[in-house]
């Protein structure tokens, strides 16, 4: 008899039972929502490549597209036109990364010497 498989996860509840929304949420309460609902979903899967074989498959066509949409270049030519486009992707996400991250860090350090300011005012007055 095969192993019973764990209920979906359920849907963030309030207080009078009802599903919170989304817009409702801090920040940090739909990160864990979003970690619940993946942990959830990836424990009701016994073959995780086969589970994602489809996505992969199309992200990969979208690279072959984007690299030779007409379908004429040489295979090997268009392999590696899709690869670099793949590259491409994955830089123009990293730098977005970058960007977010230094735009962070320099709120939290204005944040920061606001903070120290006020202090500083407050033991002046």
């Amino acid at each position: 008899m095969p192993a019973q498989l764990p209920a979906p996860a359920e849907p963030a509840r309030g207080r009078r039972g009802g599903v919170v929304a989304a817009a409702a949420m801090t920040p940090a309460q739909r990160r864990e929502r979003a970690r619940v609902a993946a942990n959830a979903r990836w424990a009701r899967v016994a073959d995780r490549q086969e589970a994602t074989r489809t996505a992969r498959e199309a992200s990969r066509a979208e690279f072959y597209a984007e690299a030779d949409a007409q379908g004429v270049t040489d295979p090997a030519l268009r392999e590696r036109m899709a690869n670099n486009a793949w590259a491409a992707k994955m830089a123009r996400m990293r730098l977005g990364q970058l960007t977010s991250a230094r735009r962070r860090r320099r709120a939290a350090a204005r944040a920061r010497s606001a903070a120290a300011s006020a202090a500083r005012a407050g033991e002046a007055g």
